[in-house]
């Protein structure tokens, strides 16, 4: 399954009527992973008032909280911008410092929801794709034929230069049949793709 995500980790931070929102936010790899990070920031800032979070993994799995701030005042509105953006395996940490003002419910879900969208907007994105990996290794002659066609279909993860060529690539499953068609009719069938080291989920623009 095809997921969208924020690639690697961000933190942005603003201010309103004198309280203090830190927005961390990181890709993870699991749904343990985010709830990893959800403590690892919270202990950073013990001191803080609030560490309110959502965190999103694969197949509907989520979890949030408001930390001691009133009721679907702060997790939900944080998951809630995270779904509006249709991210998937990522997690987010809104630590508020309480400035003496407050802002009511209204306020408050209007608060942290700016906050994760002020980290998204510096955020950078990706899809991750599955993919089959695969090794072939060619002559120097083909090698420019090659690389245009995994360009075509997918990615080059690592070239090793010797006698022959090898190649390390991925191919989203869902255009392999294509790329075993356009291969055999580009090299008269001289190269066989042979059976995939691995699946994988992969980052086609990166």
């Amino acid at each position: 399954m095809n997921y969208y995500t924020i690639d690697g980790e961000y933190r942005t931070e603003f201010e309103i009527k004198h309280s203090r929102f830190i927005c961390s936010m990181k890709e993870i790899n699991s749904f343990e992973d985010g709830l990893e990070y959800v403590k690892k920031i919270s202990k950073e800032f013990s001191d803080a008032t609030h560490n309110c979070y959502a965190c999103i993994g694969l197949n509907g799995n989520q979890k949030f909280s408001d930390d001691g701030e009133p009721d679907k005042t702060a997790g939900l509105p944080i998951l809630n911008v995270l779904r509006g953006r249709n991210l998937e395996n990522v997690v987010c940490v809104v630590t508020r410092y309480f400035g003496g003002i407050k802002l009511g419910t209204g306020g408050l879900v209007a608060a942290y929801s700016d906050s994760v969208k002020k980290c998204l907007d510096v955020a950078k994105f990706k899809t991750m794709v599955d993919c089959n990996i695969y090794k072939l290794n060619i002559s120097y002659s083909n090698l420019s034929g090659m690389n245009k066609l995994i360009a075509e279909f997918g990615k080059i993860l690592d070239t090793v230069y010797d006698l022959e060529i090898s190649i390390k690539f991925a191919i989203p499953i869902e255009f392999e049949s294509k790329f075993v068609e356009e291969l055999n009719e580009q090299f008269n069938g001289d190269i066989i793709l042979g059976n995939p080291l691995e699946k994988a989920k992969i980052n086609l623009l990166k």
